[in-house]
């Protein structure tokens, strides 16, 4: 629904993680798949993805970072 006013990007992660709530990957190096233009999957938490996302994927800092539901429970 984004694409339609704005540029979008998705970083997202690669599967469910649900209850990860701000977990940083510090042990194991992360991996990240272009999927289509603009849309990436990071083997990571959600907190990975925003950060590679915003530091290392993108060209430029975004004006915002809109979250996504998840098919977990919480």
């Amino acid at each position: 629904a984004l694409k339609k006013i704005a540029d979008v990007t998705v970083v997202a992660p690669s599967r469910e993680r649900s209850a990860a709530s701000h977990s940083l990957t510090l042990h194991r190096p992360l991996r990240v798949l272009k999927i289509a233009p603009q849309i990436y999957a990071v083997d990571g938490t959600p907190t990975d993805a925003v950060t590679l996302g915003i530091f290392e994927i993108m060209k430029h800092k975004p004006d915002i970072v809109i979250s996504g539901i998840n098919h977990g429970a919480n």
